[in-house]
């Protein structure tokens, strides 16, 4: 029977050892920079708690000598984003949420001046971006511990700390583990020297009460990791009470998660009382795994960093950790014995903190009025938690709050298709899909087809997303080679990847069909999937076909999967012969060789087939990440370093095609060549708070550029009616005048229009996504929210419509989302049972 005046003792203190702990370390645990691949919700404006009346201007004096170009970031937790832009000129959001003030630099020095309200306190740092020869850099000098608090206009000095900056990608908390392993030893060994030496108390703690206690440091330590991912600086505790509410309801999943093993393990060592070894080795086994849980809980931190929510299921796959030699280096290059040693000590932080509320416990039983003082103040604490966790709004999004563990527990039970659109009962007519559904332009039928073309060129871009492009409106001035084509071109302005992976768009170009609407991947599952495809077609037709790739394709399969296709010659990374390897700060000889070996090596090709027509695809790896670039930078003023680099890729890409175009024309062949130039799918640096390409299906995610270049038959049209990527090889096929295979789902766009197109991405978050005409729908079917945008007027999707759209409209889109998923789920799932490969 457990001892529950016992057991109650021990919770008595949690509130003053969780002060204490926080005291102790608020100085010593780094604030939290954020990286680019961060998400941080804005917090809810306080600013009531302060006045307003007095706006206090606040110079900040930086010295870094070794420093080129510096920004200053910052965020109060006292004001909203908003308020702070309104009374600060030239500052902006940096990577989503911080602010950021460009410094100005004067030899050494680097000056800038913010305004807030009197009495407001501002968290800081430094964010590095070239050194003193004008070298990029993506460093960071965060201020942890200090806060800016504007009393008064009296300028603040600040001298750079080199040895302390920082990468932007890492977890604070993590990197100075030791740290904190060592100041909860410190602890521990003055309580021990108070309980044993003065108390005189050495009595053993029943196994079922460490178990409890062992249970609660994990939350404690739970927490303490969440404070970084929610973007807390543990000293704002101090400074903000109503932080602590912000914590708590933050950390409800983490309460829920060490709760439920904490009892389970407990009732069992209650129940198994008189079996002492089986009862030893459920607490071995509770330890064990509340200490792995906590070192999952700090690798929680990048993850969320990275991909906006913790690792899932869905994610295990896309990645493809087991089957991927890629994902092996990756991760080896990413870690160090420094790390995993702070990751082992902060899972044993567990163990020392549970001593620590053991003493504790033992100190305030000692003495009655203490205990009565504790009871209460737990009591008023946990009254005062509750309720005001009730009344408080959401303040960050829940893939910032969801413990780790559970969230991957429930993507292992819900990462089938289990969402409405697979079940939805449809009528008749709905279940009639076609799939390339369109409408006669009514143009002449041999307008594209009365021609001397006899071979094909793909130029895949890969990450490349059409509104960096200067024909699709990009602000940069990054695209001039292509733009010199556009008279001899065929433009689409609405074309669109079916969603944001790359092996997603290679089924959808080389079989024109929609991709496998599941998180797996038809090259993964199937490689030897039953379809007629491009390459196949063009290769019985007299065709000789190769594929060159400067990436790493056996991720998931890939490479296996062409080898079906009908390819003569595939070659990547791995046997293309190139000296430019990815050489870069935190990715050294990675999986991937510099673009434009590409064009080095398709000019091989052509050397070597001189009498036979060619079909050749050319896939480009450095769009990725990491946005691999070995040359000197130009700088875009974008205030954003992998932005900055990504921009700079895109201008290489379009130099390498101008390359590729130029070499055509050199051997007589740019006349008699169909050209293709297209994105697999786009990438976002924070536009909907999200980076990257897989766990969103707004515009910049999905929507890529489309060029038909060729001198014959194009004369600088654009069309703006909906495209899609599947449509591309039908079109092909048709302007070389083969037949387009019945199993094919692409419609001709040089003699067709389309008004709709179909997106989802299934890593993060199950997302679908409709557009018709101008309109665009986004379901998140995890959450259970919707989006709405009116393209034409909102072409960043910036003003969400839902509650202006009637419910008629918004069922009409879910339909037509249902009916293209079952029968593209059914159609593909057909071909994976087909036994017979190609």
């Amino acid at each position: 029977m457990l001892q529950f005046k016992k057991i109650r003792s021990y919770f008595y203190g949690i509130l003053i050892i969780l002060g204490s702990c926080n005291f102790a370390f608020a100085n010593k645990i780094p604030g939290t920079p954020t990286s680019a691949f961060s998400v941080i919700q804005k917090t809810p404006s306080n600013s009531d708690t302060l006045p307003q009346t007095k706006l206090v201007t606040k110079q900040i004096i930086y010295h870094a000598s070794k420093s080129g170009a510096v920004n200053f970031i910052w965020y109060s937790e006292n004001f909203s984003n908003t308020e702070i832009l309104s009374w600060n000129e030239k500052t902006e959001l940096s990577d989503g949420r911080l602010i950021s003030t460009m410094a100005l630099g004067s030899e050494n020095t680097f000056k800038v001046s913010i305004m807030m309200p009197e009495g407001a306190h501002v968290n800081y740092g430094f964010w590095i971006t070239k050194n003193k020869s004008g070298t990029y850099q993506d460093i960071w000098d965060w201020r942890s511990g200090e806060v800016l608090t504007f009393l008064d206009e009296t300028p603040v000095r600040v001298v750079a700390n080199y040895i302390k900056t920082i990468n932007n990608k890492e977890s604070i908390i993590v990197q100075n583990g030791w740290l904190f392993f060592l100041g909860l030893l410190a602890i521990l060994l003055i309580i021990y020297v108070v309980v044993v030496f003065w108390f005189k108390d050495t009595n053993q703690v029943p196994l079922v009460h460490k178990t409890l206690i062992i249970g609660l440091s994990a939350y404690l330590i739970h927490v303490i990791a969440r404070t970084e991912i929610i973007r807390l600086n543990p000293k704002s505790l101090l400074i903000n009470p109503y932080n602590f509410v912000k914590l708590f309801k933050a950390s409800l999943s983490d309460l829920l998660y060490i709760t439920i093993i904490t009892v389970v393990f407990t009732g069992l060592i209650s129940l198994l009382a008189k079996k002492k070894i089986i009862r030893k080795w459920l607490y071995i086994i509770f330890v064990i795994l509340i200490v792995l849980s906590t070192i999952i809980a700090f690798t929680n931190i990048t993850t969320v960093r990275y991909l906006g929510r913790p690792f899932n299921y869905e994610w295990f796959y896309y990645s493809d950790v087991l089957g991927s030699e890629y994902a092996v280096t990756l991760m080896q290059e990413n870690s160090s014995l420094k790390l995993v040693f702070n990751f082992i000590v902060l899972g044993l932080s567990v163990l020392v903190l549970s001593r620590i509320l053991q003493y504790a416990s033992i100190i305030i039983k000692k003495h009655r009025y203490l205990k009565y003082i504790a009871i209460a103040i737990t009591i008023l604490a946990t009254g005062l938690l509750l309720v005001n966790t009730l009344t408080m709004d959401n303040f960050t999004n829940r893939g910032k709050t969801d413990n780790a563990i559970i969230a991957m527990s429930t993507s292992l039970v819900s990462n089938n298709q289990n969402t409405s659109f697979f079940t939805m009962e449809l009528s008749e007519e709905n279940k009639m899909f076609i799939p390339n559904l369109s409408d006669t332009i009514g143009i002449d039928e041999n307008k594209y087809k009365n021609h001397h073309i006899k071979n094909v060129l793909y130029v895949v871009l890969e990450s490349t997303g059409s509104n960096y492009f200067d024909d699709y409106g990009g602000k940069y001035n990054i695209t001039p080679n292509i733009s010199s084509y556009a008279k001899e071109a065929l433009i689409f302005n609405n074309a669109y990847a079916h969603a944001p992976a790359t092996n997603k768009s290679m089924v959808s170009l080389l079989g024109s069909i929609y991709p496998y609407v599941s998180y797996k991947s038809i090259t993964e599952e199937k490689p030897d999937f039953n379809h007629a495809s491009l390459p196949l077609i063009l290769k019985n037709n007299g065709y000789h076909t190769s594929f060159f790739s400067s990436a790493n394709f056996n991720w998931l399969s890939g490479i296996e999967y062409l080898n079906f296709r009908g390819f003569d010659i595939i070659e990547d990374f791995s046997t293309i012969s190139c000296n430019q390897q990815f050489k870069q700060d935190s990715y050294n000889d990675g999986d991937a060789i510099d673009d434009a070996c590409l064009s080095k090596r398709f000019k091989v090709f052509l050397d070597e087939n001189k009498s036979e027509n060619f079909f050749s695809m050319i896939w480009t790896a450095q769009g990725h990440y990491p946005y691999f670039f070995s040359h000197k930078e130009e700088n875009f003023g974008v205030n954003h370093i992998e932005l900055n680099r990504y921009l700079n890729i895109i201008k290489y890409n379009d130099k390498l095609v101008g390359d590729i175009l130029q070499i055509l024309k050199d051997k007589n062949l740019y006349e008699s060549t169909l050209v293709v130039v297209v994105g697999d799918h786009g990438e976002a640096f924070g536009q909907h708070d999200f980076y990257g390409h897989a766990s969103s299906i707004h515009e910049e995610n999905v929507r890529i550029p489309l060029y038909y270049i060729n001198p014959e038959i194009f004369k600088g049209e654009r069309r703006s009616d909906i495209a899609s990527i599947k449509d591309v090889s039908s079109t092909t096929l048709s302007i070389l005048g083969l037949d387009i295979p019945a199993e094919w789902q692409g419609r001709d766009l040089t003699l067709t229009e389309s008004n709709e197109a179909f997106f989802f991405a299934p890593w993060s978050d199950h997302l679908f996504g409709y557009r018709k005409n101008d309109i665009k729908y986004i379901f998140n079917e995890t959450t259970k929210s919707i989006e709405v945008f009116d393209l034409k007027t909102d072409p960043y999707e910036k003003n969400n419509l839902f509650e202006k759209i009637s419910k008629a409209e918004i069922n009409k889109a879910r339909i037509r989302i249902a009916s293209w998923i079952q029968y593209q789920d059914k159609f593909v799932k057909q071909k994976l049972l087909d036994k017979n490969p190609m």
